[in-house]
């Protein structure tokens, strides 16, 4: 609503037929998929939003983390922390590398103005919101926790 779109979920392998077929006029998406799904047949304009960037990330559960020794702990922290650079490096080089897969197609490339970055975030916030407002307290804490982790890292 906020976009004037309506949510679609489909999977990557039917993103074309939905272009070609007008049920998906728009997609929030990485510069891979677009490559991957061989949207240069159906789009013509592509933001490098850098929303959706390939990431390689590792996911614990809390629960097991928790029950691991504050030695076990600290040797896989340092260890993450020891690559963590130059990991995005390589994934920042990847979007890049398929952003250039994509200027080689018939897709213009463009970066956001100001005008819509503001719009975006503005939608951002307010999805956001609503979500943990949606979810109580435990929502609120949640994005609050992300919130700060991301000002930790900018």
């Amino acid at each position: 609503e906020l976009l004037q779109g309506v949510p679609t979920k489909i999977e990557q392998s039917e993103l074309g037929m939905a272009f070609s077929t007008g049920i998906v006029e728009g997609s929030f998406g990485s510069a891979g998929l677009g490559v991957a799904a061989k949207l240069d047949d159906y789009l013509r304009y592509f933001y490098s939003l850098q929303v959706s960037i390939p990431t390689t990330s590792i996911i614990v559960n809390l629960d097991v983390w928790n029950e691991l020794d504050e030695k076990t702990q600290a040797i896989i922290l340092q260890a993450g922390a020891e690559v963590e650079d130059q990991v995005w490096n390589e994934m920042i080089a990847f979007d890049e590398y398929y952003i250039n897969l994509l200027k080689e197609t018939r897709i213009n490339i463009y970066e956001p103005n100001d005008e819509l970055r503001q719009i975006l975030k503005d939608f951002g916030i307010q999805m956001s919101g609503e979500w943990a407002d949606r979810i109580g307290i435990e929502g609120r804490e949640i994005l609050n926790n992300f919130h700060e982790a991301v000002r930790q890292v900018h």
